[in-house]
């Protein structure tokens, strides 16, 4: 267990409503120290009587980038992004998660943990790990079929793909929009609502993820489209499994059967392969950046 530290996680205190913002340049991943301080920042929070509310946010006009993925080399410690949204969402006290600039990965399964998401205009929401061979392990399988319904969550996670605001909205997975510049100040005054009751306190893992015949659909049809390609990956049959079983089993039984999924696909020759490509482009385009005639120094 790592030891909490408060840099990566700044507390500001607003007539009651606590801030809890997410400060771990450059693009505030959840690592393990983040996920830890977190964690026990919540836990303050919910158990002092003078707190009304919370709010997550994070620093730089963004929310968070996802998971430090370099520490799925086997350095990855409890509390996982999963326990953190856990948390969130089985605490007494409402928390609103506020979306400036991306919430990607886990950054938007912690998301999917608050009781409500006021994301800016400008904001953007994804949860890409198909294409680094894995899926979502932060109760993104099981959360975001009870918010947007299955054939939504399946689509998304198979994908990858990026959502504007409008859609994510139009489908239930943004709760308000508002301008990027009101996004704390809207967020701290949806918690206050929330708290004293104006607004309904919905806890996303507590609605029911029904499996109708066009969800049934989806998924066989999902599933015949990838056998027939002969393009799918371990990790495509998994996520339709995991999609599934959110409408088939306890919120407990799924996540436990979505983190066994993923620490299978994390030894997969599929992941390691698609790993070594994103590490190696990153590198390639930071080397680019301090190549630039501007960057270099003079």
């Amino acid at each position: 267990m790592d030891k909490p530290d408060p840099s990566v996680v700044r507390t500001e205190v607003r007539d009651g409503i606590v801030l809890l913002a997410i400060d771990n340049a450059p693009v505030n991943a959840l690592s393990n120290g983040v996920r830890q301080t977190l964690f026990n920042s919540l836990g303050d929070a919910q158990a002092n009587a003078g707190v009304h509310a919370i709010v997550i946010h994070g620093c730089r006009d963004r929310f968070s980038g996802g998971a430090d993925i370099r520490e799925f080399n086997g350095s990855r410690r409890r509390p996982f992004t999963s326990d953190v949204a856990a948390l969130a969402e089985t605490g007494a006290k409402p928390v609103v998660a506020a979306i400036a600039g991306f919430a990607l990965g886990a950054g938007l399964e912690l998301a999917l943990g608050a009781h409500a998401r006021i994301a800016a205009a400008s904001a953007r929401l994804a949860l890409p790990e198909v294409k680094l061979g894995l899926l979502p392990g932060g109760g993104g399988t099981q959360r975001l079929p009870r918010l947007v319904g299955l054939g939504n969550a399946l689509d998304l996670i198979l994908s990858g793909r990026t959502l504007g605001v409008d859609e994510a909205h139009a489908m239930g997975l943004v709760d308000k929009i508002v301008d990027d510049g009101r996004l704390v100040e809207e967020a701290v005054a949806f918690a206050r609502e929330l708290a004293q009751g104006i607004r309904p306190l919905r806890r996303t893992g507590a609605l029911v993820a029904r499996l109708d015949v066009d969800a049934a659909r989806s998924l066989r049809h999902a599933r015949r489209r990838l056998t027939d390609s002969g393009e799918a990956l371990p990790v495509h049959r998994r996520i339709i499994d995991a999609v599934r079983a959110a409408a088939e089993l306890p919120l407990s039984e799924g996540l436990k059967l979505e983190h066994d999924a993923f620490m299978h696909c994390v030894e997969t020759p599929e992941h390691r392969a698609l790993a070594e490509a994103f590490f190696a482009r990153r590198a390639a385009a930071q080397a680019g950046k301090l190549n630039r005639p501007a960057d270099r120094a003079s």
